[in-house]
């Protein structure tokens, strides 16, 4: 990487999970492209699909930056395996070898409520 890659999360902002399905999206920028150009999510491992997300209030902000808007809707239910403490990490890779990791916390009574989905009960 030639430059830092900024990162924001606009949703949600606190970085707590509150559903069943939770939609996390936000962007990232950079001086060069091929520094956000092979970006992917996962859990545990696991990749975690998500959609590229226009970005025009970004690219306003920042004319000078690469940006790349992104979306990710977590079905929690299939990620409890990963869930610690109340929390689930997520890691995010910019290009080979340069990742981040994010921490969200669940809200109260969702493990409970993903469970019951699960259960079907």
């Amino acid at each position: 990487m030639t430059g830092p890659v900024v990162l924001r999360i606009d949703e949600p902002e606190d970085y707590v999970l509150r559903n069943r399905i939770s939609k996390v999206r936000g962007w990232c920028a950079c001086a060069e492209p091929n520094e956000i150009q092979q970006l992917g999510w996962e859990i545990a491992g696991a990749p975690i699909p998500w959609q590229d997300q226009e970005r025009e209030d970004v690219y306003e902000q920042n004319p000078t930056s690469w940006v790349r808007g992104f979306t990710l809707w977590l079905d929690l239910s299939q990620h409890l395996y990963a869930v610690q403490s109340n929390e689930l990490e997520l890691t995010i890779s910019f290009s080979p070898g340069h990742q981040r990791q994010l921490l969200f916390s669940l809200a109260a009574g969702l493990i409970e409520t993903c469970l019951t989905a699960t259960s079907g009960v």
